[in-house]
């Protein structure tokens, strides 16, 4: 029998929250949209691109990554940092999709 491992994908998603320094032109009171949907579709977007790293084929192992961004006004991606992983690898794949996000 074949093992199967899985790579979890967790976000933390800032879409934005005031802060002391915020003018009110700053704020934002619209909800990130990505491709019609919410985040969500997000969501299933990111576990259709991810790929289990080829390094680690030979000897499985289950993964995640946890990861935060902030969505600038042009809806592009913008501060990704991976704040928590279980292998390199994992982070790296990761990183990739997020950078790869389309508008």
């Amino acid at each position: 029998m074949k093992k199967i491992c899985c790579f979890v994908f967790l976000i933390t998603v800032i879409l934005a929250f005031p802060t002391a320094h915020a003018s009110e032109k700053d704020k934002i009171d619209i909800p990130a949209k990505f491709q019609g949907g919410d985040v969500s579709s997000f969501s299933r977007w990111v576990q259709s691109e991810l790929k289990y790293p080829a390094a680690l084929n030979k000897n499985p192992i289950p993964g995640g990554v946890k990861a935060k961004f902030a969505i600038n006004t042009k809806g592009e991606l913008v501060d990704i940092k991976i704040l928590e992983y279980t292998d390199k690898h994992f982070a790296d794949e990761t990183l990739r999709v997020l950078k790869s996000s389309p508008l």
